[in-house]
């Protein structure tokens, strides 16, 4: 398996890079002046190390220096060889010799100086780098105890960058040892998810000296132990990023990496403070979706694409599962990546990731493949108490998902009704009031379609027989967050926080509204197999109480009046769509007719007025293909006349220059008189 960006490097220049990197290190290993050119290099190396300064790590050697090393001792064919070295396409003669002469130096002497020598030679020379992994898997096959040598040297390296770092120390290095100082105070699990975003303003500083890019090769498990000893992810990063092993170019890179990385999350889904296998899985976020947004071509190139992409998915999510801490580890990150894919679509505005196109194709992908997996069952009996208020409901909605792949109940509906306080005081005051004000914020954030992503699945938990009696209930506990919303000047406080408060409660209650509009679309998806004794009943019982709960907030609620009247567009249209005219073409569960109420006439009439808005509203109808007379009758109806409101507005508009009123469709219409078809 490759990452997508993986296939492009093989036959671009990295992947000829590696190939001529190989060739150069088989043609090494097999010339016959090897051992006299390593024992001149040896000798002269061992000179310069000794003339370093205690503290000071050696200068590095250059190769008009080696030349001159290989001409001292009449070794010129050497120094012909050398002199044909291309570094930048993988041909290092030059970093093969000094590689092997400063590793034997090493293994016979294990110390921090000694090293200092080998990582500046390896830094940028992956020739000289193999040269020197197969020299240490020699060495320690026949001398195990250097195996031990070597780790005590890694971990004075660690665990003293401010004794042996020195050499490496760039104008950044404050900033830094000010960032892991942070971290030790405040370490969180989304900084790492996040990206790092820091790092990005400092340049690269390997502390560790490149030894990891011996210990990845030789003592994996062990190196993936001791770079949890840097404390915090920042080093960890960098030495991944630019690393000899950077799991985010090759894929197998990464699996071996993710097999050897210690547990991160304890059996409930807490972090235990663990950074690299968090690392890795943002690795592999990024690596996923690196293809995604890039044009394809043809569309069979691209159902090509996606099938690889899926497949991709089921091998990560395979890698993550077959860990110790494999089910809690990937129900975190399903919740991470639940988030991501909430706000790609928004930016999207689409309500689903299906498209292969679509940025949040990938993250979908992979909570697929995890949700599906059999260990996805103990996600039920995990709750983390250390995930963030605003990403509790994220981590809800992966739990859902797997209840629907598995046919399982769905989880309970406690955290769902949590964002709704029985008194103001819970709202508005302590640590509890502002985790009942994070928990929604995400989906109201992301979720400006009624039936955005996030929204929908949530709804699906409360989507039972009787769905009508829980979304009363649900209705009906937002009274508290109704009174602030409505009175917000009596919850004033000595600051400014109320009215940030107040549009939270808000904010709350156009949630609830939403998971209302997404319960009406369940009832008529005629692929849920709840049974209604009367599912027409429950659609028109549903609208109703909608209704009534979204005129109450156009009338109490100046804040977010624009958001509520958007809301309304979506309830009218819903009502319009699910009627019988359109069954045959999308088999609706329990289709309307025109006349059940509350009507498309009942409920646009509430916002009757010569506006921009109320046109709008009309405007969303005739594009979901409402007729202008099916709209003109509605409006007759409730005692409405729809030309006499044209006739108004195009009057309005004569006197408007920068905000007129949207009449297309309606003016021909209403020249007509307005005459209803039957």
């Amino acid at each position: 398996m490759r990452w997508p960006e993986e296939e492009n490097e093989e036959n671009g220049y990295p992947g000829r890079y590696r190939r001529t990197a190989d060739a150069t290190v088989a043609q090494y290993l097999d010339a016959p002046w090897r051992e006299a050119a390593v024992r001149s290099a040896r000798k002269h190396a061992e000179r310069l190390l000794a003339r370093a300064k205690k503290n000071e790590s050696p200068n590095l050697p250059k190769q008009d220096q080696l030349c001159a090393w290989l001409d001292a001792d009449n070794l010129t064919d050497v120094v012909a060889v050398i002199l044909q070295d291309d570094a930048h396409n993988g041909v290092s003669m030059t970093g093969a010799i000094l590689a092997e002469a400063a590793g034997k130096l090493f293994c016979s002497r294990p110390n921090v100086k000694h090293w200092q020598l080998v990582g500046r030679i390896i830094e940028n020379d992956p020739v000289a780098r193999r040269v020197l992994v197969d020299l240490i898997r020699r060495r320690v096959s026949k001398r195990p105890a250097l195996r031990e040598d070597i780790r005590t040297v890694a971990r004075a390296i660690v665990r003293q960058p401010e004794k042996y770092g020195k050499a490496f120390t760039l104008r950044d290095q404050d900033t830094l040892v000010e960032m892991g100082l942070h971290w030790r105070s405040k370490p969180e699990l989304k900084e790492i998810w996040f990206g790092l975003h820091a790092l990005g303003h400092i340049m690269p500083c390997r502390d560790d000296q490149h030894i990891f890019d011996l210990l990845f090769e030789v003592d994996t498990a062990f190196a993936a132990e001791l770079i949890e000893e840097f404390g915090n992810p920042y080093q960890p990063a960098l030495v991944l990023q630019y690393g000899a092993l950077d799991p985010s170019r090759r894929f197998a890179n990464w699996l071996r990496l993710i097999e050897a990385a210690m547990p991160a999350f304890e059996a409930d889904g807490a972090w235990n403070g663990r950074v690299l296998l968090p690392l890795l899985l943002l690795t592999a976020q990024h690596a996923m979706r690196s293809e995604v947004g890039r044009p394809a071509g043809r569309d069979d190139l691209l159902e090509h694409r996606d099938k690889v992409l899926a497949e991709l998915a089921e091998q990560v999510v395979a890698a993550i599962l077959a860990r110790s801490d494999g089910a809690p580890a990937a129900l975190r990150w399903s919740g991470w990546l639940f988030r991501s894919a909430m706000s790609q679509l928004e930016d999207e505005r689409v309500p689903f990731p299906d498209n292969a196109e679509s940025r949040a194709r990938p993250a979908w992908l992979v909570i697929r493949a995890a949700t599906r997996s059999a260990e996805a069952g103990l996600w039920s009996n995990m709750r983390p108490p250390d995930v963030p208020p605003e990403d509790e409901l994220c981590v809800e909605a992966v739990r859902i998902l797997s209840s629907l792949e598995h046919d399982r109940t769905a989880p309970r509906r406690d955290l769902i009704f949590q964002v709704l306080p029985d008194e103001p005081e819970h709202f508005l005051e302590g640590e509890n009031g502002r985790r009942m004000r994070e928990l929604p914020s995400l989906f109201v954030i992301w979720g400006k379609r009624a039936d955005a992503f996030g929204t929908r699945v949530l709804a699906r938990a409360l989507f039972d027989k009787d769905v009508v009696a829980t979304f009363a209930d649900l209705w009906r506990r937002t009274l508290v967050l109704r009174e602030i919303a409505e009175h917000g000047n009596a919850f004033r406080t000595d600051g400014d926080a109320y009215q940030d408060y107040i549009r939270r409660a808000s904010e709350t209650i156009r949630f609830v509204i939403a998971l209302g509009i997404n319960l009406v679309d369940y009832v008529q998806d005629a692929r849920q197999s709840i049974i209604f004794t009367d599912r027409h009943a429950v659609a028109l019982t549903l609208f109703a109480n909608l209704h009534d709960a979204i005129r109450e907030m156009l009338a109490i609620d100046p804040v977010s009046r624009k958001d509520i009247e958007y809301l309304h567009d979506q309830l009218c249209v819903r009502r319009f769509l699910y009627e019988m005219g359109y069954a045959a073409q999308n088999t609706f569960a329990a289709p309307l007719a025109e006349t059940d109420r509350p009507t498309v006439g009942d409920m646009i009439c509430e916002r009757c007025e010569v506006s921009r808005s109320f046109f709008q509203s009309l405007q969303m109808l005739r594009v979901n293909g409402a007729s202008h007379e099916r709209i003109a009758r509605e409006l007759n109806s409730v005692g409405i006349r729809l030309e006499r409101l044209v006739d108004q507005a195009e009057r309005l508009n004569a006197i408007e220059h920068a905000r007129k009123i949207d009449l297309e469709g309606f003016i021909a219409g209403a020249a007509a008189g307005g005459q209803s078809s039957p």
